[in-house]
């Protein structure tokens, strides 16, 4: 566990390391028959407006430090867009397409992307309840990776909006990202595979707002005594 020390004028953290736990979800289809997945319960998926959201849940000790009494949610939302247009270095996005309320195989309008097509990808309400209630958080590592099938092996495919990356045929983006937005140029790409993380760990404390002030001034008086 980190202990934080004091000196004058200056928080440092001492070499411990904070426990914490990571749950990596690899080579995820986006298929919405999975019902369990790397050890999550998956939901089924539900519309909200045009978009699908899949509720992720995973039960157990999952802190290490005790009785199976420990909880992990979240939700994975996944938006398609068509008329996606690309101006070097930017994509804009199209009219947000009607994924249907129904699970698909893949991502993309239709579970795929045709000529100006994208789909984007994020984690939402990400809740970590913990039985020993001893504070830790939950946060989203990102995206680390995805794999395209079909489509042409010379196409580009640009991840990202604003200063978007331009990836060729079969090739990745440079990850991890918070939100995946991939946009198609081509006929019938299919993307899945998809790899992401949370991870959970103790909270670290920081110092009060009085001690902080009480810091500034016991350095003030060191300087003093120094003139």
């Amino acid at each position: 566990m980190k202990k934080i020390l004091y000196t004058a004028g200056t928080c440092l953290l001492a070499t411990g390391l904070a426990q914490s736990a990571t749950f990596a979800i690899t080579n995820w289809d986006g298929n919405g028959s999975d019902t369990t997945f790397s050890g999550f319960a998956v939901s089924a998926a539900v519309a909200d407006g045009n978009d699908l959201i899949y509720t992720w849940t995973r039960s157990g000790n999952l802190d290490g430090m005790g009785p199976a009494n420990d909880t992990l949610s979240f939700d994975l939302r996944h938006e398609a867009f068509t008329g996606s247009s690309y101006s070097s270095p930017n994509v804009t996005l199209g009219n947000s397409h009607d994924l249907g309320g129904v699970s698909l195989q893949h991502f993309g309008p239709g579970g795929d992307l045709d000529n100006n097509q994208s789909f984007r990808l994020s984690i939402e309400n990400i809740v970590f309840t913990q039985g020993e209630a001893l504070g830790w958080e939950a946060t989203f590592d990102g995206f680390s990776d995805i794999n395209r099938f079909g489509g042409s092996g010379t196409a580009d495919y640009y991840f990202g909006t604003t200063g978007a990356e331009t990836v060729v045929g079969g090739g990745n983006f440079t990850g991890p990202v918070q939100v995946l937005t991939v946009t198609s140029t081509t006929a019938n790409s299919r993307f899945r595979n998809l790899d992401f993380a949370i991870t959970t760990a103790e909270a670290i404390p920081e110092p009060s707002s009085a001690a902080l002030v009480g810091l500034g001034g016991l350095a003030l008086i060191l300087r003093r005594r120094r003139s």
